[in-house]
């Protein structure tokens, strides 16, 4: 519905973004566990790879030892 596409992602509830999977999903083959995790594990890695190194809080640690 045209109500759908104008919501922004990030509001979207997790129960709309589930009713929009299911309603997409006939024109999609089915996909296995395994598939779908791989999947979203590429997702991550490209995100975190986006992320700049200063985005993160931390302190840096280092060894002088071999």
């Amino acid at each position: 519905s045209n109500s759908m596409q104008q919501v922004p992602s990030r509001s979207r509830s997790i129960a709309e973004i589930i009713a929009s999977l299911q309603r997409s999903k006939a024109g999609l083959p089915e996909w296995s566990l395994s598939d779908l995790t791989v999947g979203l594990y590429l997702i991550y890695l490209r995100r975190a790879s986006e992320c700049l190194p200063e985005d993160f809080q931390g302190v840096q640690i280092s060894s002088d030892s071999q």
